[in-house]
């Protein structure tokens, strides 16, 4: 079983083997997402990591049940 890595947000930090997503289209990430708009386009357990930083400061906080209600979701448990 292949383990994805993602890392959510990913700015101008892209990292190699991750599956780099941002919002910003401009940025040119491997997915471009937005989390307001629905589910993360990933199945039930298939993320075995989730790198998020310096990014959550900039989603408003109505978004952040949904965010980690999908976080919990792709993630191997």
């Amino acid at each position: 079983m292949e383990l994805k890595k993602i890392n959510y947000g990913c700015g101008e930090s892209k990292l190699e083997g991750f599956i780099n997503i941002d919002c910003e289209e401009s940025i040119k990430p491997d997915i471009v997402y937005d989390i307001r708009v629905g589910p993360f386009p990933f199945k039930d357990n298939e993320i075995s990591v989730i790198y998020c930083i310096h990014n959550l400061e900039h989603i408003e906080l109505k978004h952040w049940r949904h965010l980690f209600k999908e976080f919990h979701r792709i993630l191997i448990t």
